[in-house]
């Protein structure tokens, strides 16, 4: 066995030695501690202030970034604003146009009835009110126009009428209303002519199909027909293979409770097929005789309905030499 080296005994200079060297070593070790703590800290302290700096950014971006949602909202919505304004204002002044145009319409002559309603032709509205001051003010009985109807029509009205029904074909009120006016401006053969020159046959026929289920538009469709056929053989042969014929055989059958359809169309078709085998023809095909009968059934009452019923009846079985089929 070895010796350890002997520090010497207590007190004596080696073992005082031993024990400076033990102490500053301790020392230095708690000195390289306490750097060890003391930098940890300083890095911890760094670490947090940097997470509250980049919370405080974050924050601050967040921040940033409602303030330019909401002035973004601010702005979207005052434009909204500005947008629903002017909206206003517009339909204040279409309003204003319109009930001035209609106002001018009620006492306005003939010529300057029918440029109101060329100037305003895209205005569905004042077109359906237009038409129906038109043949109220032309109205001289059934069918027939007064001398401010005439008035209307010389004054190239036919054509502004046609025009205004091809433009709105897809509304039934302003149809009803302008093939009312037309029914009774047509009555006289020059201004059937107008109509059918206008394009008027094509568009009567075509907004019957579109708006079966309106009574007025069927009506008074059946009605300008009615007068177109009266005025000439030429028009009733025109209007027979536009489809006038079905149209007005399916405004009957649609429309079985309505007086004023079933006299309307009992009579055009009377007109349609007058003196023309093709045509009655045609009619019978369509099933025009059972539906003047279901009208004549459903009306009996009608004096009307009756007439024009047995009129039609009869025309269609009398040949064109006058002698009975």
């Amino acid at each position: 066995a070895m010796d350890l080296p002997s520090t010497g005994a207590p007190g004596s200079p080696a073992a005082l030695a031993h024990e400076t060297t033990q102490a500053e070593a301790a020392r230095a070790q708690a000195q390289a501690q306490l750097a060890q703590a003391q930098a940890a800290a300083a890095a911890a302290k760094a670490q947090a202030e940097a997470a509250r700096a980049q919370a405080e950014a974050d924050e601050a971006m967040a921040l940033a970034a409602a303030e330019e949602e909401a002035a973004r909202q601010v702005q979207e919505q005052l434009r909204a604003a500005a947008a629903a304004e002017r909206q206003r204002q517009e339909q204040a002044q279409r309003e204003t146009q319109k009930a001035a145009a209609l106002s001018e319409l009620e006492a306005a002559e003939p010529a300057r009835a029918v440029e109101i309603l060329r100037q305003t032709a895209e205005d569905a509205e004042i077109q359906a009110a237009g038409w129906a001051i038109v043949w109220r003010r032309s109205d001289a009985g059934p069918g027939m126009a007064n001398a401010y109807g005439n008035g209307v029509a010389a004054a190239d009205g036919m054509a502004v009428v046609a025009a205004a029904m091809r433009q709105h074909a897809g509304e039934a009120t302003v149809l009803e209303q302008a093939f009312h006016a037309t029914w009774i401006l047509c009555r006289l053969g020059d201004k059937a002519d107008a109509v059918a020159a206008a394009g008027g046959i094509a568009a009567v026929v075509r907004g019957m199909g579109a708006h079966v289920g309106s009574v007025g538009v069927q009506q008074f469709g059946c009605g300008v027909l009615t007068n177109l056929a009266f005025n000439s053989d030429a028009l009733s042969a025109a209007i027979a293979p536009a489809g006038g014929i079905a149209a007005v055989v399916r405004a009957m059958g649609a429309h079985v409770g309505s007086e004023g359809v079933q006299a309307h169309g009992a009579t055009a078709l009377n007109n349609l097929m007058f003196k023309s085998e093709p045509r009655k023809a045609a009619f019978a095909s369509a099933g025009g005789i059972e539906a003047v009968l279901r009208g004549m059934e459903a009306h009996v009452g009608s004096a009307a309905v009756q007439e024009a019923g047995c009129t039609v009846l009869g025309t269609a079985a009398m040949s064109d030499s006058g002698s009975i089929r």
